[in-house]
């Protein structure tokens, strides 16, 4: 079974100037999310339209898949962003998102969402932290094949967070 990561990771960001380049414990945001599906050998992407985050990618042996204008409004859902780099990558069957903003992202987590997705045959996964998307799915090239997000149809619990505003990360969220 072919798994891929992507991390989507654009340059603008409203609420949180460079929030996906901003410096936390020592790494730029995004690149703890690419370190955890690297750490578990998933062949990882980063769908970026930052010249800043291509170059650190390119520096570091990771893949990018760049986007341009068209994928790249503030309005842009993440499921457009993953359809747009389904049609860019090599053939899989399962696909790992973890958002650029996401802190607390174990690779326990992402086994979990992959052990949910295949102990139950499902075609999509999401976490959530106390109620709320945390920021982590695997997806089937099914959904993508149909071209629509399924009900939610399975879900794990983890400890991540979406980070939106700097003082959600600077006041140790």
């Amino acid at each position: 079974m072919k798994i891929v990561g992507v991390i989507a990771a654009k340059e603008n960001s409203n609420r949180f100037k460079n929030k996906n380049i901003y410096n936390y414990k020592g790494l730029p945001l995004f690149y703890h999310n690419v370190k955890v599906l690297t750490d578990l050998a998933i062949d990882t992407y980063v769908a970026t339209d930052s010249e800043w985050i291509k170059s650190y990618c390119n520096d570091k042996g990771v893949k990018v898949i760049w986007r341009g204008v068209n994928i790249n409004q503030d309005d842009q859902s993440i499921f457009e962003v993953l359809k747009y780099v389904y049609y860019r990558l090599p053939d899989f069957d399962i696909m790992v998102n973890i958002l650029a903003n996401v802190i607390n992202v174990q690779t326990d987590d992402i086994l979990r969402l992959l052990q949910c997705l295949n102990d139950n045959n499902l075609r999509e996964v999401r976490s959530y932290n106390n109620g709320v998307e945390s920021g982590c799915m695997a997806l089937r090239k099914s959904v993508f094949n149909n071209f629509q997000i399924s009900a939610y149809c399975g879900a794990i619990i983890n400890n991540s967070t979406e980070i939106h505003y700097e003082a959600e990360i600077t006041e140790g969220y």
